[in-house]
């Protein structure tokens, strides 16, 4: 069975952040993007393949899928990539091992106010990461591998 070695909520997906600091520093071999438009989105698909960098595989999945087929998968080193954290909380809900949880880009929109720096949460996301520190994950916000971890309990 895969084993997920790296989860970030990105609502970019794939980019130079990802691609450049955080695969490596994860040691990752397959990125699973969960995104449930993103799975039907064929154009997309093929877009954010084209950024995976050679030696890696990438796999897009709706949320049904993944909790369907994760047990079957490879064993393979999982960097999963969710647009929000509602997801992550589905996935836990439904038994998939995630220990610890990186926050990335999450732009605002009309729903989300600033939380911190760069990232904007809306009322329902901060409840989804609250429902995810009850569970035990270890919910940080970090840029890129090289800036200091913060801690996202201390900020709720």
């Amino acid at each position: 069975m895969a084993q997920i070695v790296f989860s970030r909520v990105d609502d970019r997906l794939i980019h130079g952040q990802v691609v450049t600091s955080w695969l490596n520093y994860s040691g990752a071999n397959h990125i699973i993007i969960v995104d449930d438009l993103t799975a039907q989105d064929d154009f997309v698909k093929m877009i954010l393949k084209g950024a995976v960098p050679p030696g890696y595989k990438m796999t897009v999945l709706s949320i049904a899928d993944m909790i369907a087929t994760f047990a079957a998968l490879p064993e393979d080193k999982v960097f999963l990539l969710v647009k929000t954290p509602a997801v992550i909380l589905a996935l836990a809900e439904a038994g998939i091992a995630i220990k610890e949880l990186n926050v990335g880009g999450m732009g605002g929109n009309a729903e989300r106010s600033k939380f911190y720096k760069n990232i904007s949460m809306s009322e329902a996301e901060k409840d989804c990461i609250k429902k995810l520190l009850e569970k035990g994950l270890s919910i940080s916000i970090q840029v890129i591998p090289q800036d200091k971890k913060i801690n996202i309990e201390d900020l709720l």
